[in-house]
C-alpha cells in the first residue's frame, strides 16, 4: 500500500497525509467524520475536502457552505501536501518523482494539435494548443505534485476503508449554489448502473473529441471528454481502490490530467500510455450546482506559478 494512506480517523481527530506538515507546529483542526445517508436510500455518503493548512480561510468559507447544505455531519477536512514545502530530496525519500517526460517540444505539441484539429475543428485546436503550450511545456509543478498527493492519499483512505458507496471530494476553493444537496439527489438516482466516477462539472477542453456533444444534450448525465476538474467530483469505493493502484509514484502528473485520463483517452499519446482509461465516468450536463469560487485563478494555491522554480 502507498505511503500515503490515512489511518483509521475517530470522530474529531485531525486527518493529515504523511507529507502535509514539514514543521513540528501544532495546529488546532476542526474535524467532522460521521457516515449519515445522504441521498435518501441505503446508500452511505461521505464529503472530503481538501485544505491547505496555511489556508484557514478557505476551510472556514467550506464549513459555513457545507454546514447551509446540511452536509457538515458528514464531511472529513483532509490537511492537503503542500507542494510549496516539498523538495526533491524529500521526494526522492518518499521514492515520488514528477513525469521526466512531460515537458513535450513545440513539434508534438503541433503533431497532437493537428490530430484534434482533424477531428473537432481549427477553433478547439487552437484551444488545446493554447492550452498544452502552457502546461506540456514545463515540468510538474511541485504544487501540482502535492495537489496529486492529497487526492491519492483521499483515494487511498475510501477504498481502504471500504463499505461507504459514495465519497464527494471538494477542493477548498469551490463555490456551492444554495440548492446544491438537492441538485446532487437528484443527480445520484439519475446516474446509470455501474458508474464509478461522476464529475460535477461539464467543462471539456476539446467538446467533441470523443464524442457527439449534440447527441448528449438534453439529458442530465453526459460522457465525459477531456475534463481538468478535480475541484468537485464524486467516486465510487471500487473507482477509488482503481485509482490509487492505477498511480505511479515514479511518473507524477497533475491530478486534473491523471484523473482526465482515468476515464477518457488522454490527448497526450504518452500519457494514454501510461494511464490508460479504466474508470466507468459520467459528467452532469446541467449546472450541477458547483463553480469555482475564482475562476479567474488569482487565489489559486497549484496554477502553475512555481513551476520556474527549481525544486529544492
Amino acid at each position: 500500500m502507498f505511503m500515503l494512506l490515512l489511518c483509521c480517523v475517530l470522530p474529531g481527530d485531525v486527518v493529515s497525509t504523511p507529507l502535509a506538515h514539514t514543521s513540528a507546529e501544532s495546529i488546532e483542526h476542526i474535524v467532522v467524520d460521521a457516515l449519515a445517508n445522504a441521498n435518501g436510500d441505503s446508500a452511505r455518503f461521505r464529503v472530503y475536502v481538501i485544505n491547505l493548512v496555511r489556508r484557514e480561510d478557505r476551510r472556514e468559507i467550506m464549513r459555513a457552505l457545507l454546514d447551509n447544505q446540511g452536509l457538515l455531519n458528514v464531511t472529513t477536512f483532509v490537511d492537503a501536501v503542500d507542494g510549496f514545502e516539498l523538495s526533491l530530496a524529500q521526494m526522492q525519500r518518499e521514492g515520488l518523482h514528477p513525469m521526466p517526460g512531460w515537458p513535450l517540444e513545440t513539434k508534438s505539441l503541433v503533431q497532437i494539435a493537428d490530430s484534434v484539429n482533424a477531428r473537432c475543428g481549427l477553433e478547439a485546436a487552437r484551444d488545446l494548443y493554447g492550452h498544452a503550450a502552457t502546461y506540456w511545456t514545463r515540468g510538474v509543478a511541485p504544487a501540482e505534485v502535492g495537489c496529486m498527493l492529497s487526492h491519492v492519499a483521499i483515494w487511498e483512505r475510501v477504498c481502504a476503508r471500504g463499505g461507504v458507496d459514495t465519497a464527494l471530494i471538494f477542493e477548498d476553493d469551490v463555490e456551492l449554489a444554495p440548492n446544491f444537496e438537492k441538485r446532487l439527489r437528484q443527480y445520484l438516482r439519475a446516474l446509470p448502473a455501474g458508474w464509478e466516477l461522476f464529475h460535477l462539472k461539464d467543462d471539456p477542453l476539446i467538446p467533441g473529441f470523443y464524442y457527439d456533444e449534440r447527441a448528449q444534450r438534453g439529458g442530465l448525465i453526459g460522457q465525459p471528454e477531456y475534463e481538468r476538474n478535480t475541484w468537485a467530483y464524486l467516486v465510487t469505493v471500487q473507482a477509488a481502490c482503481k485509482l490509487a493502484r492505477a498511480f505511479d509514484p515514479q511518473n507524477i502528473i497533475a491530478a486534473d490530467d491523471f484523473l482526465a485520463a482515468m476515464v477518457a483517452p488522454h490527448p497526450r499519446p504518452d500519457v494514454r500510455a501510461l494511464y490508460p482509461p479504466s474508470i466507468s465516468g459520467y459528467k452532469c450536463r446541467i449546472d450541477c450546482g458547483v463553480s469555482m469560487r475564482d475562476p479567474s485563478g488569482t487565489d489559486s494555491d497549484i496554477d502553475g506559478k512555481d513551476s520556474a522554480t527549481l525544486w529544492r
